[in-house]
């Protein structure tokens, strides 16, 4: 018994290799098709599976090291421009209170808001991207493609529908 019988592509009309895929957006059948990474515009596959792992590692990495500098320029425009350790407000009695970081923060954001955002705006991209290389680090380690999980979740959904009608109602 064969385990693999070879199929053609109804699109390239070429032999389609095992666990490829033919991608419509690209319009190329692609080995070990894993995803169309929009990004990239491209298909992520065999030939650039590690490729794309590289890109989400080193984005990753450049994201937490902007968010990294972007807390030194936000601590140098605190302690060095403003002074805020040394900044204090008088309360209702008229005695001097010191400043909060909450009320630091709060100042800083509202006189260097685009610094703040977007140094808050690449901490979260680095966790996205660290969390997209942590699922594909998974998938590797299952042997398994982004495309065939959506497809055998698929089989199991199909396979729970058909065997919740075959059950007796209750």
């Amino acid at each position: 018994p064969q385990l693999y019988k070879p199929k053609m592509c109804r699109t390239c009309k070429i032999p389609r290799p095992a666990r490829s895929k033919h991608c419509v957006i690209c319009n190329k059948c692609v080995a070990r098709f894993d995803h169309h990474c929009p990004w990239l515009n491209t298909c992520v596959g065999e030939r650039n599976y590690r490729f794309f792992l590289l890109f989400l590692a080193y984005h990753s990495f450049l994201c937490f090291y902007s968010f990294w500098i972007h807390t030194q320029i936000v601590l140098h425009l605190a302690h060095d421009v403003h002074r805020l350790h040394d900044a204090y407000y008088l309360d209702a009695e008229g005695k001097p209170q010191p400043v909060s970081t909450w009320q630091a923060l709060q100042f800083l954001f509202l006189r260097h808001n685009v610094v703040m955002a977007i140094g808050i705006f690449c901490l979260v991209l680095a966790f996205a991207l660290l969390g997209f290389y942590a699922y594909h680090m998974y998938l590797i380690a299952r042997g398994t493609t982004t495309n065939e999980t959506f497809k055998w979740q698929d089989v199991r959904d199909r396979l729970r529908k058909e065997k919740g009608k075959d059950s007796p109602v209750k």
